[in-house]
């Protein structure tokens, strides 16, 4: 019963997301701008284009600095930064994963049983 009440509150919140525009940022790098126009407008809660004239044209800078000055393919991956952060966040999960720590959780309650606990499991 937990799980199933658990579980419909994503599934409202997935159904809710239709009703939800587009971002503004991602709808201006795919070249659709009368639609990241209103998305922003409505996000803003604005009534005429001229309440987000300043930060659209903010968005659009943006995006094109950005498509302009970094690369967006798999050979950034291999940069010494990249390869650092990546190689630290692998380490983390091995060690994780061979400190037996899934073990220790997932017997919790019959480790506890086990050593004559008198917590309730």
């Amino acid at each position: 019963m937990q799980a199933l009440v658990c579980g419909f509150i994503p599934v409202i919140f997935h159904l809710l997301m239709f009703f939800v525009p587009e971002s503004p940022r991602y709808l201006i790098s795919k070249g659709k701008e009368s639609e990241a126009a209103d998305a922003l407008m409505w996000l803003r809660g604005a009534w005429i284009p001229e309440q987000i004239q300043a930060e659209f044209i903010e968005i659009s800078i943006s995006i094109k600095e950005t498509t302009e000055n970094s690369p967006s393919n798999w050979k950034s991956a291999l940069e010494p930064g990249a390869l650092k952060a990546i190689s630290i966040g692998m380490t983390l999960f091995f060690f994780q994963v061979v400190c037996g720590i899934d073990a220790i959780l997932f017997y919790t309650v019959d480790i506890f049983r086990t050593a004559g606990s008198t917590l309730n499991e």
